[in-house]
């Protein structure tokens, strides 16, 4: 029997649009007195995609590090806070629907977050959308190892049985495929299958 339901955020709850680096990294840029050229937004995304291959955790030097290598930068150690504030704004008006969706998945699951990224942003971003209330925790991966390691889903099963829980996420790699490694069900979320759609799977 399911009992718990884990969530990844970035494009299953959250779409990610590409305004939101320009308008997170602009603002930051200028907070912090650095020039900003737009022309940095693709190779930005190229080492946000690259950094899991580099480190088993979010850190905040591995992260300012690996962009000042590069993106030929030099960014100061405060530089991550400052992005992060902007990040928290980087959200959508969840539909109607949506939130239908969330309210009745609550009401016969367990809801949780696991997502390969820093706390303070996400954390933020889910409750600047009003949709914190649906989930009994949420798990970041500043604080456990990224997926698909072993140990981010064991967190985020905690205290039920894997076979007691569903991973939920847009990755095949990350989400579904290490979740199916340790036994664990999943459900890919692309343009076939949205959250809405959840109401009828399970």
């Amino acid at each position: 029997m399911i009992k718990r339901l884990i969530f990844d955020v970035d494009n299953t709850l959250i779409t990610w649009k590409n305004e939101y680096y320009d308008y997170s990294l602009s603002n930051t840029f200028k907070d912090l007195g650095i020039p900003y050229d737009k022309s940095i937004i693709g190779s930005y995304d190229e080492v946000v995609e690259d950094y899991e291959n580099y480190y088993d955790t979010y850190k905040r030097e591995g992260f300012i590090k690996l962009l000042n290598e590069r993106l030929n930068l030099n960014l100061p150690s405060n530089y991550i806070d400052v992005w992060m504030k902007y990040l928290s704004n980087c959200i959508e008006t969840p539909s109607k629907e949506f939130i239908d969706t969330l309210e009745y998945l609550s009401s016969k699951y367990d809801l949780v977050i696991l997502s390969n990224w820093f706390t303070e942003s996400q954390v933020n971003r889910i409750k600047n959308m009003g949709i914190d209330k649906y989930f009994s925790k949420q798990i970041y991966t500043d604080k456990v190892k990224n997926k698909p390691n072993k140990e981010a889903f064991m967190e985020a099963i905690k205290p039920y049985n894997i076979d007691e829980c569903i991973m939920i996420g847009d990755s095949k790699g990350k989400d579904i495929k290490g979740a199916e490694s340790i036994g664990m069900k999943a459900i890919l979320i692309d343009e076939k299958t949205k959250i809405e759609d959840l109401r009828r799977i399970l």
